[in-house]
């Protein structure tokens, strides 16, 4: 159960002392209630669904002030609609989710591709992507290369493509070399922990 206030952070360093995690998002000061409420679309979504399809059940204060449990049998329809309808059914103070064995260390990082590539790229990633078992997760990303020590000289605040890279399971590292085998001119991905994938994002993504 977790109140309304939490980020993702505060809930991932909760779970992850019990090895466990919840589809959460990929910006880890991002709030649980919104990102609940608007669908849920995270690292985990291959695997264990959207953060709406872990919502086991909801406390909410309705418009006139009263105060249900919506679930699969209470208040059912104000359940569907809480799970990816949006936030105007009522204000919600809590939230009751599913959690899953998750890390504590997991595979992620960044495959970095210069801009001439993007299109051959992008392709290869739909069909290793559409091939892949649902441990393998991540995201196909067209941005500036950032100022960071991993990035050639000539490519920082160029057009890049990248490939962040989130992978789970005993076989994760197997499950990253298609992607590696693809030639990428910067390559960050190995073993970290969950809330550090979490969080890898930040920086790019500020308030």
């Amino acid at each position: 159960r977790a109140g309304a206030g939490l980020t993702w952070a505060q809930l991932d360093a909760a779970t992850q002392a019990h090895g466990l995690a919840v589809t959460g998002g990929r910006v880890s000061h991002t709030g649980i209630a919104g990102l609940t409420l608007g669908s849920g679309s995270g690292w985990l979504e291959r695997m264990h669904g959207l953060t709406a399809d872990n919502l086991l059940g909801a406390t909410v204060v309705t418009a006139d002030g009263g105060i249900v449990r919506a679930g699969a049998h209470e208040h059912p329809d104000l359940f569907w609609g809480l799970r990816g309808g949006g936030g105007n059914f009522g204000v919600v103070t809590e939230f009751e989710l599913v959690l899953h064995p998750v890390g504590p260390t997991v595979v992620g990082g960044m495959l970095v591709f210069e801009w001439s590539r993007a299109p051959e790229v992008l392709a290869d990633y739909r069909e290793i992507m559409a091939a892949a078992p649902d441990e393998l997760g991540g995201c196909a990303v067209l941005h500036r290369a950032p100022p960071a020590p991993f990035v050639p000289d000539n490519l920082i605040d160029e057009p890049v493509m990248s490939i962040v890279v989130a992978a789970f399971g005993d076989g994760a590292e197997r499950l990253v070399a298609p992607l590696r085998a693809l030639g990428p001119v910067a390559d960050t991905v190995g073993p970290m922990p969950y809330a550090a994938l979490q969080s890898m994002l930040d920086a790019g993504n500020p308030p």
